[in-house]
């Protein structure tokens, strides 16, 4: 099953500079898809986290001499929170953005939900909900609101990295693009194949000599077979 891959605060405030696209190439092997400029990567080849996470990491630090946290997300646990629908009765409308934050893992501790920053009556941040790794939320197109998104690490005590709504959907379109395409044959299960279909058409199977019903034995195939057979029996 595919991955989905989360770099925090890479191209922010012109710190951590990446080039995402540069990064793809030199992971093209585990078939990466890149989605915006902020670090989120569909990693379609099977590979488990820790060796991604490692890979991912030696190649920031090799290209691009940076390092950042690296979350990683199984692709079946987001498109089980995406099915959800997590913003049923939710506000919505040019001045509110919808977004994901991801952590590493379930947090140990969260606030009561919903949680309204700075308060209920005029809140900038809104947290809808926590799912497994996910926080989901909305805020509004205030500047004020941007700096209420970094206060949700330290309400967790952890990491996190936020995406818009919309990227989350660019993300589960190509989820369900994987999910579609022809898996690709094993070669050791195409040569077997090609070996029964020798087997079958080989010329020591075909030419091999037919028994007699009644006395199990080969059948003659011409006139001196017939002689000696016949020699036998007397």
């Amino acid at each position: 099953m595919a991955l989905v891959v989360f770099l925090r605060a890479i191209n922010v405030g012109g710190g951590n500079l990446c080039k995402p696209a540069q990064l793809v190439k030199q992971l093209k092997k585990l078939e990466v898809v890149n989605i915006g400029a902020v670090g989120t990567f569909v990693v379609r080849t099977d590979i488990e986290q820790a060796a991604l996470r490692k890979k991912f990491a030696m190649q920031l630090a090799k290209k691009f001499k940076i390092k950042c946290e690296i979350m990683i997300v199984p692709a079946k646990k987001l498109l089980r929170v995406i099915a959800k629908d997590p913003f049923t009765r939710q506000p919505s409308g040019p001045q509110i953005t919808r977004f994901i934050s991801v952590l590493h893992q379930r947090p140990l501790k969260s606030p009561p939900l919903p949680h309204y920053l700075p308060s209920k009556n005029e809140w900038l941040l809104k947290i809808v909900a926590i799912e497994s790794q996910f926080v989901i939320g909305l805020y509004r197109r205030e500047m004020k609101a941007i700096g209420y998104l970094g206060k949700i690490e330290k309400i967790l005590g952890m990491p996190a990295t936020t995406r818009s709504w919309n990227t989350i959907q660019k993300v589960v379109a190509i989820l369900h693009q994987s999910n579609t395409r022809p898996r690709r044959r094993c070669f050791f299960q195409t040569s077997v194949r090609m070996r029964v279909q020798l087997w079958r058409e080989s010329p020591s199977r075909i030419a091999a000599p037919r028994l007699s019903n009644s006395h199990q034995t080969a059948e003659p195939t011409n006139a001196g077979d017939q002689r000696q057979m016949s020699e036998r029996q007397r």
